[in-house]
């Protein structure tokens, strides 16, 4: 399955609370709701979690791998949380395999 991505989505510090953010996740979402995309998965912060749930994303808890990995048992995400978007659609079970780096 192609799947869409968030990654490394930041805001200044200085115009934090102005809603950036949310507009720049929410324009990936609608590639989802428009059906570029079945899916969008990322990682995540546990800290954040509330900021993508309002949004519609849930966490999901399938083993993130790569199989192109030395190692391909090992998760590539290096933060705490899987997350996909949207949260009301049925997500498959078993591994998730980047094929690559995690981003």
């Amino acid at each position: 399955m192609t799947i869409g991505a968030l990654a490394g989505v930041c805001t200044d510090p200085s115009v934090r609370g102005k809603g950036l953010g949310k507009r720049l996740v929410r324009a990936v979402f609608d590639l989802v709701d428009d059906g570029t995309y079945p899916f969008a998965l990322f990682q995540n912060y546990e800290d954040k979690r509330a900021f993508y749930e309002d949004l519609g994303a849930r966490a999901i808890d399938n083993p993130i791998i790569n199989s192109k990995d030395a190692n391909p048992r090992q998760n590539p995400f290096w933060a705490d949380l899987a997350m996909i978007y949207p949260a009301d659609k049925p997500w498959p079970s078993g591994d998730v395999d980047l094929r690559g780096s995690g981003y």
